[in-house]
């Protein structure tokens, strides 16, 4: 087995987790399911860039933006994901970088931020995922909630069909 290779069954693993949380919505937090995708987003992305260029990347949690404009460069994923063009595929990724920072932003810091595995503090006001309901994320019917969906459907695809 190679970096490539367990990148990808670790981001399968997440993701088959990730779904599970899904279907069991109203028993599953939603902080958990988030967590779950963040996870499989960082290792899939991990997986594609060491396919891309040769090496694992360095460690980081910070990967998916990078896989995400990389992407726009390698005509069998935007192929194999049923775009027409790679115009058409370079608008939408265009369209959803700055949706695809903030799913990246969700992995733990030390910056006091909303992020689905640990408590945060923002003005001595201590918060718990639990009770968050990551509206940068998820938004309320609007273009985010879609923008998460579309994401969620092009990392699915990416997983199922595994473009590497």
């Amino acid at each position: 087995m190679d970096w490539k290779d367990a990148f990808f069954r670790q981001a399968e693993s997440d993701f088959i987790l990730y779904h599970e949380f899904k279907e069991r919505k109203n028993e599953i937090p939603l902080c958990q399911r988030l967590h779950y995708f963040q996870m499989t987003t960082e290792k899939l992305a991990k997986a594609y860039l060491t396919s891309f260029y040769g090496k694992p990347p360095k460690t980081s949690h910070k990967k998916f933006v990078a896989f995400f404009r990389a992407s726009k460069n390698h005509p069998r994923i935007w192929k194999t994901l049923g775009f027409k063009t790679h115009k058409d595929y370079v608008r939408i990724v265009d369209t959803l970088l700055p949706l695809v920072e903030k799913i990246e932003s969700l992995a733990p810091t030390n910056n006091n931020q909303p992020n689905p595995e640990y408590p945060w503090e923002v003005n001595t006001t201590v918060y718990s995922p639990l009770d968050y309901t990551f509206p940068e994320i998820y938004g309320i019917k609007n273009k985010t909630q879609s923008g998460f969906r579309r994401i969620e459907k092009i990392v699915e695809e990416l997983v199922r069909k595994k473009i590497l």
